[in-house]
């Protein structure tokens, strides 16, 4: 970094004397396959000189900066190297320019991952920059690490963007993001489009073993192994983790005897929140398949799910206690509901096969019609103020039951307007 935008991060620069303040002010970098690494920090602050690379940029950035990637297809990979934030307020951003598409690709097989957070790095925010993983084996897309609470990754937010996976060799392990076992990570995973993971039923879209995640608004098909999966290897408990708002759907055959889920919650999980998911097409591949399985865990709340069109729809796990299953919908399952824990709570779900009347379930479209079971036979006891697509709850007299609420004027109950403006192009 130069020594004026040194100054610049710190104080006042005026007729080459330095005023020191209190603050410093954000500055903003760029990035371009235009761009020359020659150029110096301070150049890079103007769009018409940026860097030529991600990963040389990063090193002008500190708490409250951003760094603006323009369009187009980087070779590289961040390892341990973007500089933390202070706070949500004042982050570190890595973001696309606006209104263009970004991907970090990297080439060589043997990389460890796209992304890896750990050493304590904190309040970054990676915005729009899509993750190409499909040439790495064995190596996750993005990598959240913790190691003994004091030096774990925590507050690592990846929002808005495609993430593609690899596969893994026999015996090996690959995960599109994977966190690790801090007990306040912080980590929040946003409108993320996560497909093609894997090549086992060990190998999963999300991988979570920490407590308090956010995981809401993804999209996350052609996984092998689980599209979310809530497990702590270490042995320790998690809570606050909270999965909404997802569409999980189709997962990839990969041999007899394989096991898939669109959800699992699993060992150490306590406490966490599953809700407004949309699930379908989970099928079992000789072994076993849940749209959600709940197999082991205490006091983990699933409500307002829709799961459809799978072998297992909802199954609680004999080494489940005190799970909470209220509002879901589960139907054209193989078998809809299974309960084996102890201490479930089970109430107002429509699993026993009555039709719940979806506008088009066979174009994944699971919104209710007006003549649906579903509406109002729901309950309020449930933390679940709005449903899958932003509507509150409840709508009518009382909640609906499924991820999707009923609305008499919302749009997508409404025939759609007419179009205007349209042009026959041959």
């Amino acid at each position: 970094m130069s020594s004026q935008s040194h100054l610049r991060r710190t104080g006042l620069l005026i007729a080459g004397f330095a005023i020191w303040g209190n603050a410093a002010q954000a500055a903003t970098y760029y990035v371009a396959k235009t761009g020359k690494d020659a150029n110096s920090c301070a150049q890079a602050q103007s769009s018409s000189a940026p860097k030529l690379t991600i990963g040389d940029a990063i090193g002008c950035l500190t708490a409250g900066d951003t760094l603006y990637v323009r369009s187009g297809s980087y070779n590289e990979t961040l390892i341990y190297t973007v500089p933390s934030g202070s706070s949500w307020s004042s982050k570190v951003r890595v973001a696309a320019y606006p209104g263009e598409t970004v991907w970090m690709r990297p080439a060589a097989a043997s990389v460890t991952s796209v992304l890896w957070f750990g050493r304590s790095q904190h309040y970054i925010e990676f915005d729009g920059i899509n993750l190409d993983a499909s040439k790495l084996v064995d190596s996750d897309i993005v990598r959240m690490e913790a190691g003994d609470g004091k030096n774990d990754a925590h507050h690592i937010r990846i929002q808005n963007a495609e993430l593609i996976g690899g596969k893994a060799n026999p015996g090996g392990k690959t995960q599109g993001i994977v966190t690790g076992g801090s007990p306040d990570a912080g980590h929040e995973l946003i409108n993320l489009t996560i497909h093609d993971v894997g090549s086992s039923d060990f190998d999963h879209g999300i991988y979570i073993g920490e407590s308090n995640v956010l995981v809401e608004g993804c999209h996350i098909y052609n996984i092998t192994g689980a599209g979310i999966h809530l497990y702590n290897g270490w042995g320790g408990t998690f809570s606050n983790v909270v999965v909404r708002n997802n569409s999980i759907h189709d997962s990839l055959k990969t041999g007899p005897g394989q096991r898939h889920w669109g959800i699992i919650v699993a060992n150490g999980s306590r406490g966490n929140q599953i809700y407004n998911n949309v699930i379908y097409n989970i099928l079992a591949d000789g072994g076993f398949g849940a749209g959600i399985h709940v197999f082991a865990g205490d006091g983990n709340g699933i409500f307002n799910n829709t799961v459809y069109a799978g072998t297992e729809g909802i199954f609680v796990g004999n080494d489940a206690t005190s799970t909470v299953i209220r509002n879901n919908v589960a139907y054209a399952n193989v078998t809809n509901y299974s309960n084996m824990g102890s201490g479930t709570t089970s109430s107002n779900n429509s699993v026993s096969g009555i039709d719940p009347k979806f506008m088009n379930p066979s174009a994944h479209d699971f919104r209710l019609s007006d003549a649906s079971p579903l509406i109002d036979a729901g309950t309020s006891g449930v933390p679940v103020t709005k449903d899958f697509s932003g509507t509150p709850r409840p709508q009518g007299g009382a909640f609906d039951v499924g991820a999707l609420e009923w609305s008499p004027s919302s749009a997508g109950n409404a025939a759609p307007p007419t179009p205007v403006g349209l042009r026959i192009v041959q």
